[in-house]
């Protein structure tokens, strides 16, 4: 079975970045849920509709049992209201973390990407808020906040070693064409 690493968070904290970089330095095949899962053959996306529907950890291990490549990093601005599939995904072996942000600079940094209305954000950032104890209970203890006060994104370096000991034991991971292992 695949390694899954699901990142969630707020958003502008910095996901996409980090999976991109990922994918590039550690060799994980990287699935942004909102621009790739359309786009998957036609048996993907109804498993992962019927995950979706019904969250239970043997759907959702029947999920992650379609996934060919060993190590995915899943994109995942999911709606709040969807923490039932990230606790299933936790429980089925998924390994989730939630990116973090301060209200203000990622509300400046989403506006100044372009890909929104900051209205949307601020809808998106509602739901959050809304759900923000089950979100807590089912990412805890993998949270960090990733877009700092100054604006700044940790180094996508520092990122990974906060996270890398949640990665199942001796994982091989690709750094710069040369096989390490996660520690």
């Amino acid at each position: 079975m695949s390694i899954v690493l699901v990142l969630s968070g707020c958003p502008a904290a910095g996901k996409s970045t980090f999976a991109s970089w990922l994918a590039g330095h550690h060799g994980f095949h990287w699935i942004d849920v909102e621009h790739d899962v359309p786009k998957m053959p036609r048996e993907f996306q109804r498993v992962w509709g019927e995950t979706q529907a019904h969250p239970t950890p043997t759907n959702i291990a029947h999920w992650m049992q379609q996934l060919t490549w060993p190590r995915v990093i899943w994109d995942w601005s999911f709606a709040p209201g969807n923490w039932p599939v990230a606790e299933a995904i936790k429980a089925a072996g998924g390994v989730l973390w939630w990116f973090d942000a301060p209200f203000d600079v990622a509300r400046a940094k989403f506006a100044e990407r372009g890909r929104g209305s900051v209205e949307e954000f601020d809808q998106q950032m509602s739901q959050i808020c809304q759900f923000t104890p089950q979100l807590t209970q089912v990412f805890a203890p993998n949270q960090l906040q990733t877009l700092l006060a100054n604006g700044q994104h940790l180094e996508p370096t520092v990122i990974y070693q906060a996270m890398a000991h949640t990665l199942p034991s001796g994982t091989t991971a690709i750094n710069n064409n040369e096989g390490s292992p996660i520690p």
